[in-house]
């Protein structure tokens, strides 16, 4: 897979820890899962919440962050899906699958990186920046 480490996908619940906004229309949501998770950047999980408010369809999250069992997601309120995980409390179960998708490309040798991104775009730059920027 063209020298690409392979991450292992991983379904399971988890509880949030935090659910709380970290700019103007931006919210962090942090989860324990119940499972530990690695993850490439540019990579996603699909989320749900559980119980009786559980969406037909999970929604797609750019991955912020994870660390072993701990995962953390970027996200704006758009809609019924993202309206119903905003909603959730520290303490509420949700339902993780992930990590999906094709991780982004590291770094070209002795090339000099330049990262663009804003809003729910920062989660997958933040992620390569902090597993390939070093001194770059």
């Amino acid at each position: 897979m063209n020298g690409t480490p392979v991450t292992s996908r991983v379904r399971c619940d988890g509880t949030v820890t935090a659910n709380l906004a970290v700019s103007a229309g931006l919210v962090r949501l942090d989860a324990r899962l119940d499972r530990p998770v690695a993850f490439l950047p540019g990579q996603f999980a699909m989320l749900n919440v559980t119980g009786s408010g559980m969406l037909v369809f999970s929604r797609p999250f750019s991955i912020l962050a994870a660390d072993g069992p701990s995962v953390s997601f970027l996200y704006r309120v758009v809609g019924r899906g993202t309206a119903a995980l905003r909603g959730l409390q520290p303490g509420n179960r949700l339902c993780f699958l992930g990590p999906l998708g094709r991780p982004f490309p590291g770094p070209a040798p002795a090339a000099p990186a330049v990262l663009v991104a804003g809003g729910v775009g920062l989660p997958p730059v933040h992620a390569w920046l902090e597993r390939h920027g070093g001194d770059r």
